[in-house]
């Protein structure tokens, strides 16, 4: 039997993503890079990009989703790392936040308990995105609408996330990949996700 779960965006609304996710990219790559090399992405993207990463990053207010994808994209061109990198740099944020302040949605849950949760707290991460979600035991295929191709960067985030929330809760053999890519340029994506 499937389940379905949908949550869908309100009509006109800009895609944005919350703060806390900008300020855990820029500090990840301040660690990993070091401020100078972290000015130098800043500095390389496009003026109404850099505006945002040049003043103060506010944890509860939304950015410019093409912003926050333009800082990735500058600091794999800079760096010359392959873009796939980013799913195991997302399990590592991941995993701090679901065994800190999501914790309780993960620890408590079977697979498909989780995979709900997570499109939960990704409408809580994301203004102009919807999701709805397919499971079954062990399969679950989650559409995304309002990303552009242009966003496509984001298919190795989702990838780590669920990877990494489904491994928290006990699954085996996750395996998550786009089964519809964001560069199809389809009004959705689709992340199809198995386990055991």
């Amino acid at each position: 039997m499937t389940a379905t779960h949908s949550l869908l965006p309100g009509p006109g609304v800009p895609i944005r993503i919350k703060g806390t996710s900008v300020l855990d990219a820029v500090e990840a790559a301040r660690k990993r890079e070091g401020d100078q090399r972290l000015a130098q992405i800043v500095e390389s993207l496009l003026p109404p990009f850099r505006h945002m990463f040049e003043n103060r990053i506010v944890p509860t207010s939304y950015y410019s989703l093409d912003a926050f994808v333009a800082f990735l994209e500058a600091g794999f061109r800079l760096g010359g790392d392959d873009e796939r990198i980013l799913i195991r740099r997302t399990e590592a944020v991941a995993e701090r936040q679901l065994t800190g302040l999501y914790r309780v949605f993960i620890k408590l849950g079977s697979p498909e308990f989780v995979v709900r949760r997570i499109t939960t707290i990704h409408q809580t991460f994301f203004t102009g995105i919807g999701i709805s979600v397919e499971l079954e035991p062990g399969d679950a295929r989650i559409r995304y609408t309002g990303f552009r191709k242009q966003h496509r960067l984001m298919e190795y985030v989702l990838i780590g996330f669920y990877q990494k929330a489904l491994q928290i809760c006990g699954a085996r053999g996750v395996l998550a990949q786009m089964s519809v890519p964001m560069a199809a340029g389809r009004e959705f994506c689709e992340l199809h996700v198995s386990w055991q």
